[in-house]
């Protein structure tokens, strides 16, 4: 199961990278807990969004880490790739440094952490995908 539908689009994961990158996620862990922002109209998820031009997916990822939780992080690894019709999402594991507050322009309304057993009843739009996803990122969390 590498596929699944996403806001009423198909959804793929790829550990390579496919096409040329045009947004990043942050998987931010910390034990068994995971950062998510909450974005109005879609609901808590993992900060991401599209990459500016200069800049690398990981920039895009840090940015976005800082921009939507207010989250300093370090980039771990890369866990590989969301696909959706032009769209092409490097997904990276990240561990966060520090927390500050929500930037005023920020797009999210809030943040918080939640427990890796909370996460299909509180992430947005939840498929069988998502879990192995964050089953998988939450195991290379451990290594």
């Amino acid at each position: 199961m590498n596929e699944a539908t996403w806001e009423g689009q198909p959804l793929r994961f790829e550990f390579e990278l496919s096409s040329t990158p045009t947004h990043a996620l942050a998987a931010i862990i910390d034990q068994d807990r995971l950062l998510l922002a909450n974005i109005p109209n879609r609901g808590w998820c993992c900060p991401s969004g599209k990459i500016e031009p200069g800049e690398t997916p990981e920039q895009t990822a840090k940015r976005e880490a800082y921009e939507e939780t207010g989250a300093i992080i370090e980039i771990v690894r890369r866990l590989g790739a969301f696909a959706l019709p032009n769209v092409a999402m490097p997904t990276f594991l990240a561990r966060c440094l520090t927390l500050v507050d929500l930037p005023p322009s920020s797009e999210s309304t809030d943040r918080k952490w939640i427990d890796r057993s909370d996460l299909p009843t509180v992430y947005c739009d939840w498929n069988p995908l998502f879990q192995r996803f964050f089953d998988y990122a939450f195991e290379r969390s451990h290594l």
